[in-house]
């Protein structure tokens, strides 16, 4: 069986216990180059989470994963506008359903969302959103929203959810080179050097490596920005795509999608605007997608200030439900089936050899290797 996303933590533990070794990860069962991406996310994060695979399909994942969506690059010269409108279009002649959009006031969401209305008669939507989305963006809530368009909580949405075609803002950071405030306040100054120059003050000792590694983007990678948000598009992609399906058990292709994973647009309008991911100020990111959703709902507070926030806060009685699911799964295969193990939280090492035995995700090479 082949897979979509693995929970890395639980993964190095069972590594741990089943390898007598400590020291175990992920990255030290992968070939030489995928171990090199691990010191590359390192040079933007000291402590790196999340699973690292490659969509360019240059490096294979150690374990047996596979693309959700493989990155293939071609010159655009779309806005984002036209390239979110052309999302919605696509996610709309796809299916008959009702479409909940979940939405958290935040950028990413509400330009899908915007997209989505100017798209579909509002009757053919719902919004699934709390007083934490209201509050992100009070006057789209009050002016929009409410007055035209069916809403609902996420404990209703949990429930119900397989009834819509459901869309959400998950892979969005990945546009934009996944940047947060607390980077950008230490090394924004930095930005528009050579790459090289960081990556050399970050002691990462393969320069060859990563200037091969920026030829799979097809495009020149000039910058500490430039490499950034190839790296993050490039490798953080599918784990971000995955929370999506994470959310909610059932959740498929079929009755749902990322709205920033429908197809690779999204992918080449930021390998073809690497210049467009911020401005001068922390405010300034994402700036065209603040132009787009202004364009259609004009905000002048929102469209200067407004600045990326954690968007998964939820009322209570949802969000255990929503933190027991997401922490609860260790893998998602292929055909978006997500896995759980009936000792979760605790990770049985009998139990995980018996499953990993029935569903192959780890090979048995690996786990019969004397050299780890």
């Amino acid at each position: 069986m082949k897979f979509y996303w693995y929970n890395n933590h639980n993964i190095r533990s069972y590594l741990k216990h089943k390898l007598k070794n400590s020291e175990i990860n992920e990255f030290k069962i992968g070939t030489v180059q995928y171990k090199k991406l691990y010191k590359l996310n390192r040079v933007f994060s000291e402590n790196p989470w999340g699973m690292i695979h490659d969509i360019s399909g240059n490096i294979p994942n150690p374990l047996n994963v596979e693309s959700i969506l493989e990155y293939k690059f071609q010159p655009t010269s779309s806005t984002f506008g036209e390239v979110a409108m052309a999302a919605a279009k696509k996610i709309a002649s796809n299916t008959d359903r009702r479409i909940a959009v979940n939405w958290s006031g935040g950028i990413d969401s509400t330009t899908a969302l915007v997209a989505l209305i100017q798209t579909v008669p509002a009757s053919r939507l719902v919004v699934v959103c709390n007083e934490q989305s209201i509050a992100e963006f009070p006057n789209f809530y009050h002016e929009v929203i409410q007055p035209n368009i069916e809403t609902m909580t996420h404990a209703e949405w949990f429930t119900t959810a397989l009834e819509f075609f459901n869309v959400s803002g998950d892979a969005g950071d990945t546009v934009w080179g996944t940047l947060d405030q607390s980077f950008w306040e230490k090394h924004h100054y930095k930005f528009n050097d050579p790459w090289q120059e960081w990556v050399d003050q970050k002691n990462l000792i393969d320069i060859d490596f990563v200037e091969e590694f920026c030829t799979w983007s097809r495009v020149k990678i000039n910058t500490v920005l430039d490499l950034r948000t190839w790296f993050y598009l490039c490798c953080k992609w599918q784990d971000k795509t995955a929370m999506f399906y994470l959310d909610r058990p059932g959740l498929t292709s079929s009755n749902g999608v990322p709205f920033y994973n429908v197809d690779n647009t999204f992918q080449n309008w930021t390998m073809n605007n690497l210049d467009k991911i911020i401005g001068e100020r922390w405010a300034d990111y994402k700036i065209p997608a603040k132009q787009f959703i202004n364009n259609f709902f004009n905000d002048v507070d929102y469209f200067t200030n407004k600045t990326k926030v954690d968007s998964t806060s939820m009322k209570p009685s949802a969000r255990f439900q929503y933190i027991m699911n997401k922490t609860g799964n260790f893998a998602m295969d292929t055909n978006y089936q997500t896995h759980i193990l009936p000792s979760w939280p605790i990770i049985d090492a009998v139990q995980f050899e018996d499953w990993n035995d029935q569903y192959h995700l780890i090979p048995g090479d690996i786990l019969h290797n004397d050299k780890y």
